[in-house]
């Protein structure tokens, strides 16, 4: 399995949902797409459903995106570089890693105290929640 790694060249302005076009990238380099998988620091930033792509985006060690007031905008404030991989492919990595115990999904409507509740249940052990994620 493969995946394509590229270094950011420049941060665009953030506008909008998040995808690609929020970085100049560099040539791409193709590379194992184990590196999701094995290495802590990859981060979900966006999916391109049309073209079946996701594109994740390596954080500097040791950064809790659950800290986050909104963490897709500390993911492109952070991005060192940027991987994109098939949908096909990355469900080939996702049968690989372990599952949580529990997934609990919460939609919300804006401006309605939603990024308080995620502070909240961080505040709980075992829990991880992000707040305001644009996968």
């Amino acid at each position: 399995m493969t995946a394509t790694l590229f270094e950011i060249l420049k941060k665009v302005d953030h506008h909008g949902w998040a995808d690609e076009n929020d970085f100049v990238l560099g040539p791409g380099e193709d590379i194992s797409a184990d590196v999701i998988a094995t290495q802590k620091s990859w981060s979900l930033y966006a999916l391109d459903l049309p073209r079946n792509l996701a594109w994740f985006v390596e954080l500097p060690e040791g950064l809790d995106l659950a800290k986050s007031a909104f963490a897709y905008l500390d993911q492109h404030k952070e991005a060192r570089r940027v991987l994109r991989i098939s949908l096909d492919e990355l469900e080939e990595v996702a049968q690989r890693c372990p599952l949580p115990e529990h997934v609990i999904f919460a939609f919300n409507t804006g401006r309605c105290g939603s990024t308080l509740v995620s502070h909240v249940l961080n505040c709980c052990p075992g829990v991880w929640c992000l707040s305001e994620p644009m996968a």
